[in-house]
């Protein structure tokens, strides 16, 4: 089987094993191949093709691109591998479903996925495993420094499905207390999108939580000043509630009431992981509560049995037997 890796975030390379394939340097056979790998799905009409990528030429030129950079790829790709990439025909052109390639988009897609119906509280060490590999696919956002129309387009589709698997790794590390995991991924979203407000939410949560209030604090003023900057308005109301409780060490008591479910469907996935650490902790509080109540009763059942069996005179004294005669 071929170790073909195919990179489409950052810069366009194609890896054999471990070398970088240099035979592919044509800027047009890089344009139609990695249009095809992200629609991949689908085969393409050629002229259709040759139009979407280089329609401010006419139709003829175009069409000689197309066949131009179909050679290139098949005298750069025919060295490496025994099974073509592409399946051409007289009308269409498409990704070979049976080549042997692993590409990074797909990877980031196909994560997704897998995880979209399932709650982060039920990941499992696999799926967590899954995603950090996915992620680490992402080495920059997709080919860089191409702006084509339908390249813009997925770079900021492909980049939000990257913040979407960042979101459900910093949700994941507020709930199995990974606080340190947590914030480095919250950074990393940031940096793409420094005004995402929940993303601010759960670094205060994550900071505070780590024991550092007053980096928590700062992170609320950052938030503030990147939705001021950004869109000119003031962060939201739960936002704000959880900065109050931060800054008067009152995260104890819940964000919203517990007993209400409009407030529940209101609730962002920060305030969840808020809630849900706060449930944990009244929880291991009331088994231990539990655990004393059950040991203090039956230390007064052993006190009254040995009442039963060695009465003292001072016992009898207090409760002297009444006379019914």
């Amino acid at each position: 089987m071929t170790h073909m890796r195919i990179q489409l975030f950052g810069t366009f390379r194609i890896w054999h094993h471990s070398q970088v394939l240099e035979g592919l340097t044509s800027q047009r056979a890089q344009e139609l191949l990695s249009y095809i790998l992200l629609y991949r799905d689908r085969p393409h009409h050629r002229e259709m093709l040759a139009g979407k990528l280089w329609g401010e030429c006419s139709t003829q030129q175009t069409q000689k691109w197309l066949r131009q950079a179909l050679w290139q790829i098949h005298t750069a790709l025919n060295a490496i591998t025994n099974t073509p990439l592409l399946i051409c025909n007289q009308d269409t052109i498409q990704l070979n479903p049976d080549a042997h390639i692993h590409l990074d988009v797909a990877s980031l897609e196909t994560t997704l996925r897998d995880i979209r119906q399932t709650k982060v509280v039920h990941f499992d060490l696999t799926t967590v495993q899954a995603l950090q590999t996915a992620i680490s696919c992402y080495q920059g956002d997709l080919l860089e420094g191409w702006y084509h129309d339908w390249c813009v387009y997925e770079r900021e589709r492909l980049q939000q499905i990257y913040l979407v698997l960042l979101d459900k790794l910093v949700e994941y590390c507020l709930i199995h207390q990974e606080y340190a995991k947590g914030i480095e991924y919250g950074n990393r979203i940031l940096w793409y999108d420094y005004a995402r407000e929940c993303t601010h939410q759960s670094l205060m949560l994550l900071h505070y939580l780590s024991g550092h209030r007053v980096t928590a604090l700062r992170q609320y003023q950052r938030c503030v000043e990147s939705l001021e900057n950004e869109f000119g308005v003031e962060p939201a109301p739960e936002t704000r509630a959880l900065y109050k409780q931060i800054q008067t060490a009152s995260l104890s008591n819940p964000i919203v009431s517990p007993l209400s479910t409009q407030n529940f469907h209101n609730c962002t996935t920060t305030t969840f992981s808020a809630m849900l650490l706060q449930f944990n902790h009244l929880e291991k509080t009331l088994v231990e509560m539990q655990q004393q109540v059950r040991q203090a009763i039956q230390i007064a059942k052993n006190a009254l049995n040995d009442k039963k069996s060695h009465p003292d005179s001072s016992f009898t004294s207090h409760h002297p037997q009444q006379n019914i005669n």
